[in-house]
């Protein structure tokens, strides 16, 4: 009879179940587990992350943009993690905000765009986001839908 396919599973298994019947091991552990670390490039472009006390600084400060709908655009992943913390301080004070990418590129630096009718909380966002992180913050008067005043990330100039 030859020896087929099923023949050489079942006998597997037959032999794994006999060995721990047995008092044998299928799988022994390790005595030392060694970690494996990588380390990672950051690039020379990434913003600065906020801390815990800087997020709760940001959030008292937008405290006047309550019930505001803003839009957090990070052009790419050098400044997801500042424009997520951004959203964090936002969401803290109350104003409704997102967090989006842009349709085009961005360029250099940290921009508040808002429409003429909002420039005055515009300018008190720019004022407060430069106040928390000491990094130049531009305003500009531009279009929106719907009245949203929209920060946009750039890369980090150095």
């Amino acid at each position: 009879m030859p020896i087929t396919k099923d023949h050489f599973i079942h006998g597997s298994i037959a032999a794994v179940v006999g060995a721990a019947v047995a008092g044998g091991s299928v799988y022994a552990i390790p005595k030392h587990v060694e970690q494996v670390t990588h380390e990672i490039a950051i690039s020379k472009h990434a913003w600065p992350d906020l801390t815990d006390a800087q997020k709760d600084d940001l959030a008292t400060r937008l405290a006047g943009l309550k019930g505001e709908r803003v839009i957090v655009m990070a052009a790419d992943a050098t400044g997801a993690d500042l424009a997520e913390d951004i959203d964090d301080a936002m969401e803290k004070a109350g104003v409704d905000s997102a967090i989006d990418r842009p349709a085009l590129p961005l360029g250099y630096g940290i921009g508040v765009v808002a429409e003429e009718a909002k420039l005055a909380k515009a300018d008190e966002l720019a004022a407060a986001l430069h106040a928390v992180t000491n990094l130049t913050v531009s305003r500009t008067a531009g279009k929106s839908l719907g009245g949203v005043i929209i920060v946009v990330i750039g890369k980090h100039q150095h």
